[in-house]
């Protein structure tokens, strides 16, 4: 309902235009209402994004090709999406990666066009791609990693002919280990599992090994190392 939000800062204090798509209508319906809807120029789609409509809904939305930053999150085939959008020119991409698939292996939940996190596992922990899938993915775009939020679950990407002027501001790149909890039990409340034990719950899901193409069990893809 974009009261908790890594965009919401540059709408209310540097006078940005922003855009947002959700796919709840009670969500699209609190955002309406609230004072920094009418009072700074942000505009809602209510719609589920899928790789077939993602690149018509921003159309639909005019955003402008040139934009600031683009922020992607919607715990579902992230990867898939924005591999398939083509029609923005972003400065800086902001991708929330999953934390529990590690650091080394480029790896992401299959396509599905209905895909959506619960209804997927229970434990609300399988979901999106690893930071490799999107690092990947990014340098083929012509974006570079600048690093991750602390709390290890976002990573920022600036395009490539900005990297320079950026890059000498940053003392140290670093990617966080994300140390947060949100695992759930069949009943839909926290269970509070460390990363073994989250990986465990999940071992049985599949994941696109992304050099190879080839579907694999979480607990053939040895993460953890």
């Amino acid at each position: 309902n974009y009261k908790e939000t890594n965009t919401r800062f540059l709408l209310m204090n540097k006078n940005w235009n922003g855009f947002l798509i959700e796919k709840k209508k009670k969500n699209v319906k609190d955002i309406k209402s609230q004072q920094i809807y009418w009072k700074y120029n942000l505009k809602v789609e209510n719609s589920f994004i899928t790789k077939e409509n993602i690149n018509k809904i921003i159309k639909k939305l005019k955003v402008p090709k040139k934009i600031g930053l683009l922020s992607l999150d919607i715990d579902s085939n992230d990867y898939w999406i924005l591999k398939q959008l083509n029609i923005l020119d972003p400065y800086i991409i902001i991708c929330e990666f999953n934390s529990l698939f590690g650091l080394k292996k480029s790896v992401t939940v299959p396509y599905k066009k209905n895909f959506v996190r619960t209804n997927e596992h229970y434990s609300n922990l399988y979901y999106g791609a690893s930071i490799k899938a999107f690092t990947d993915l990014m340098i083929r775009k012509k974006y570079f990693l600048l690093g991750t939020n602390s709390a290890g679950n976002n990573a920022f990407f600036i395009k490539k002919n900005f990297f320079g002027k950026f890059n000498k501001f940053i003392i140290k790149k670093k990617i966080f280990r994300a140390k947060f909890r949100e695992s759930r039990n069949k009943k839909g409340k926290l269970d509070f599992l460390d990363k073994k034990k989250s990986l465990e719950t999940i071992k049985n899901k599949l994941l696109v090994d992304l050099k190879t193409g080839v579907k694999k069990k979480i607990t053939d893809l040895n993460l953890l190392s």
